[in-house]
């Protein structure tokens, strides 16, 4: 299942008030290319297997065996530069 949703900022209430068409192996797909999500319900959504994303994601998760695990480039990045700091920050 393949949801476009037109949310400025898909947060958390927002995915817990989801149609219920979207569950395990679903995908929320972000419509406008200036909206986004937060962190928090990416994070949530990964727990129950499904997506979040602007169509660009969503394309590039299309052939990932865990799409809703699929990160892009810049997604990537952040996530390294995060755990760098965490761990310099911790010496």
């Amino acid at each position: 299942m393949v949801h476009l949703t037109d949310a400025y900022k898909y947060s958390i209430a927002e995915f817990y008030v989801r149609p219920s068409q979207i569950r395990s192996d679903s995908y929320v797909v972000i419509g406008m290319p200036h909206a986004s999500a937060d962190s928090e319900v990416i994070e949530k959504a990964k727990e129950h297997r499904i997506g979040v994303g602007h169509i660009g994601k969503f394309m590039g998760a299309l052939n990932y065996p865990n799409f809703w695990d699929y990160m892009t480039s810049e997604e990537r990045r952040q996530k390294e530069e995060e755990q760098r700091r965490r761990e310099g920050g911790s010496t």
